[in-house]
């Protein structure tokens, strides 16, 4: 691939923290000691700014942001006139089309997950799932069945994982589910799921278009995986029915704990970034839904040291917005180390800034400002302080750490969509941008491990004052092109 156009003007990239909360800091109504934790991110005050869902073993809870990045605790938010239950994964989405944020809270297994419905005055409504007692990994809302309203499906991961159980077989993961919505209220179609992933123990299902048929695929990462079903990739025949792909060079045996979705080379097809115990796995998309391993040849092989040995939750982002896509990666002790494996317990988070051309590069032991050494589990990422460029949240045992993005380049392009009443944050919607001789593609696919992002997309243009074009692929394949966009926030409607 030839070397894009530099960037003009641009400063010098880092993130800084600016907040945390500690242990004793968060919700104490549970324990929290052996549950992961994660967050969603979203306007739940409907008041222009984002706030975050926590999901947490001691107690759910919201944090309200004040406009200008800085977030408060506020545990006076209510579930049917109660406390936010104990959870361990979250995400958010309008269920009910009246234009606020709901959500899904996982909760620790032998619990009911639940729907949370939005009242609009700081309360929601429970929905229970009934039968969703199992532990989940990650909630994924999108169109499984391609009729226009949002599905959910969850991975299954298991209550106390046990190394020991897994290898002798007495333990395997809780099940995977899928819940189709039917008119808003959820059924349990996991039968619509290959019984091959019932035993995998997975913290995500990645959703993405791997064989650009139009509907969502899920790839699976999936944690033991040397005893357990391998990472595994589900085809969508697009009525929401799924397959065990075949011959997807995909099936990695591996401790996946985070896999996400981006364009690392910039062909706008989809590859995947997953973590490991040890080197993350890059894995590069063609299309037709087969990969292969392109983590050497993209420098984005982390050696195993003291100081990046357990990976944890992964995310792709133009953190820089020199319109190149970046890597984040998480890093954090997990148990303890053995003679098989490092398991440090100060380990630092990662940033790898992409050149545009499927190279990436970082600076060790740390990017700029990320001395995190904490045990990092699961990343959010979302323009905090309304300066178009998009920052981070990270939550680990125990603890949520805000961190704001600075420098880069100056301009950028936020991109919200609305696809219809059935799903107005556009989930699924492709979106393409054409600037300074660079294509850069993201979809509208926000989930994280345990977690999701903002509902929009962040499309540097390394100083250029505007897109050349910007080309949306709405989720019923429907193509709109707007030629010149220039910096700024837009929201396009199907």
């Amino acid at each position: 691939m030839a070397a894009p156009e530099p960037p003009l003007a641009c400063d010098d990239f880092a993130m800084t923290q600016t907040q945390e909360w500690q242990k004793a800091d968060l919700p104490q109504r549970g324990s929290p000691s052996g549950t992961q934790p994660g967050g969603a991110l979203g306007d739940l005050d409907s008041d222009g700014d984002l706030d975050l869902l926590l999901a947490y073993g001691g107690g759910a809870t919201v944090f309200l942001n004040d406009g200008d990045g800085a977030l408060a605790l506020d545990d006076s938010w209510t579930l049917d006139g109660a406390p936010l239950p104990p959870a361990i994964s979250a995400a958010l989405a309008d269920l009910d089309g009246d234009g606020d944020l709901d959500g899904w809270l996982g909760s620790a297994q032998g619990a009911t997950d639940r729907l949370l419905i939005n009242n609009g005055d700081r309360t929601f409504s429970a929905v229970s799932l009934a039968g969703s007692e199992a532990t989940p990994g990650t909630g994924s809302f999108f169109d499984a069945d391609g009729d226009g309203d949002l599905d959910l499906f969850v991975s299954g991961f298991v209550d106390h994982l046990d190394l020991f159980a897994v290898q002798d077989g007495t333990q395997v993961g809780s099940g995977t589910a899928l819940w189709i919505n039917e008119g808003g209220t959820f059924v349990d179609e996991t039968q619509r799921l290959p019984q091959e992933t019932a035993a995998a123990i997975s913290f995500q299902g990645t959703l993405l278009d791997a064989d650009q048929d139009g509907d969502i695929d899920i790839y699976m990462g999936n944690d033991v995986g040397m005893s357990v079903p391998a990472n595994q990739l589900l085809l969508n025949d697009g009525t929401g029915r799924f397959a065990l792909a075949e011959d997807c060079f995909c099936e990695l045996a591996m401790a996946s704990m985070g896999s996400g979705m981006g364009d690392a080379n910039h062909d706008g097809i989809s590859d995947i970034f997953i973590s490991d115990f040890g080197p993350p796995e890059l894995l590069i998309g063609m299309g037709d839904g087969s990969f292969y391993q392109g983590t050497e040849a993209a420098g984005a092989s982390i050696p195993e040291t003291d100081d990046h040995s357990t990976g944890w939750g992964t995310a792709f982002a133009d953190l820089n917005q020199d319109r190149c896509m970046d890597m984040v990666i998480l890093y954090g002790e997990c148990c303890h180390s053995t003679e098989e494996f490092i398991d440090s317990p100060e380990q630092y988070d990662q940033i790898l800034l992409g050149d545009c051309t499927g190279r990436f590069t970082y600076d060790e032991p740390h990017a700029p400002g990320m001395e995190n050494t904490e045990r990092s589990r699961s990343v959010v990422i979302g323009d905090l302080n309304n300066d178009r460029r998009p920052d981070m949240i990270i939550i680990g045992k125990h603890f949520v750490k805000v961190w704001l993005n600075s420098g880069g380049c100056p301009d950028a392009i936020r991109v919200t969509l609305d696809a219809g009443s059935g799903n107005p944050q556009g989930i699924a919607g492709k979106v393409t941008v054409a600037a300074g001789g660079v294509s850069t593609t993201q979809w509208m696919l926000p989930d994280t491990a345990s977690s999701s992002s903002e509902h929009a997309l962040y499309f540097g243009l390394g100083g250029h004052a505007a897109a050349d074009t910007l080309t949306i692929t709405w989720p019923d394949g429907t193509e709109q092109i707007h030629d010149d966009v220039a910096a700024g926030a837009v929201h396009y409607q199907r």
